[in-house]
């Protein structure tokens, strides 16, 4: 499972991967966060199952 959430800061650059000046912006963590855990609860508890 991969969710893109869109951690990195555009007002700071940066290359792809994790070089030395990666900077990850947490404010997209807590929608990874609760989106992984909503698809985990779903599973766990049967929703949509036909």
């Amino acid at each position: 499972m991969y969710f893109n959430v869109g951690v990195r800061d555009q007002e700071r650059p940066g290359g792809g991967g994790h070089p030395p000046d990666f900077y990850l912006n947490e404010a997209g963590l807590e929608v990874g966060l609760r989106a992984m855990l909503q698809v985990t609860l779903d599973y766990l508890l049967g929703a949509g199952q036909l």
